[in-house]
């Protein structure tokens, strides 16, 4: 916490949170008054670079980055959906920026500008790349997805996210005691 009263600052780590009272880890330096300010905070790091640029012999200017060190006190989600034993993540995206995607195959050429070029295709399959930026609202829509974040324990692993679009489309028409769908794309 911070307590902030006027241009006098000084910050405390609580420990326990009670009716009345806030037990602290260590005994404060100053008696703060009643009109204090008290204002959470969370435990910061300036980042390893810092780049100063003097305008004078007296004034300088920073950009000051500080990196957040604090812990997802938060319970792992539970993984009850999955698709081919990967769980799936289903926040759909509310669409802040349009979504690009890139269609790319992994291949090696060869060309010695002499004939036809030689082409080694080393997967065998395209792969599609979409990247997109969305915007969670609300307090229990940030909970429940830091807790699926926390559910991958800080690895990269892998999960399924579907597209949130209109990848297959229904055709129009009677379908009638078959077990086969008629779709178009």
């Amino acid at each position: 916490m911070g307590l902030v009263l006027g241009t006098e600052s000084e910050f405390a780590e609580i420990t326990a949170v009670l009716p009345t009272s806030l037990t602290i880890k260590s005994p404060l330096d100053s008696t703060w008054p009643v009109g204090t300010k008290i204002l959470p905070v969370q435990p910061a790091r300036v980042q390893n670079e810092l780049g100063l640029t003097y305008l004078s012999d007296a004034i300088g200017r920073a950009t000051v980055r500080f990196q957040l060190e604090d812990e997802w006190l938060l319970p792992a989600a539970t993984e009850t959906l999955d698709y081919r034993g990967y769980p799936v993540l289903l926040t759909a995206t509310n669409w802040t920026e349009d979504v690009d995607t890139d269609y790319a195959r992994k291949l090696n050429e060869l060309d010695f500008l002499t004939g036809r070029r030689a082409i080694d295709d080393l997967s065998g399959i395209g792969t599609v790349r979409r990247t997109h930026r969305w915007l969670i609202s609300g307090r229990a829509a940030i909970a429940a997805f830091r807790s699926w974040l926390v559910a991958r324990a800080g690895r990269l692993t892998a999960f399924w996210m579907p597209s949130f679009q209109s990848d297959l489309i229904r055709s129009p028409g009677r379908i009638e005691r078959t077990t086969s769908r008629s779709l178009s794309s």
